[in-house]
């Protein structure tokens, strides 16, 4: 059986912490290509895992509707104490 994860990975620029929001079927990969594609380093990784796509899907999409106003672009975000006050109603 598959397994699904919704993920929230953190990098910290200079000045600001950034979060990227998204699902895949491989965290590993996905930590490895983000990290390529960021000029930061990750520094932290929260996972939901679930042998449901159907689960995680509609866990990313709720989380994208919530946190839409800190949403700097796609599915990055501003990880400011706003941005991680909505987060902590989500769960």
């Amino acid at each position: 059986m598959d397994t699904h994860y919704v993920y929230l990975i953190a990098c910290r620029g200079e000045s600001k912490i950034y979060v990227k929001l998204g699902l895949t079927s491989s965290i590993q990969r996905r930590l490895s290509n983000i990290q390529t594609g960021c000029p930061h380093s990750i520094t932290h990784a929260f996972v939901v895992r679930s042998a449901y796509r159907e689960e995680v899907e509609g866990l990313e999409k709720l989380l994208h509707v919530l946190l839409e106003p800190e949403c700097l672009r796609a599915e990055w975000y501003e990880g400011t104490k706003r941005f991680l006050k909505r987060l902590m109603l989500c769960f």
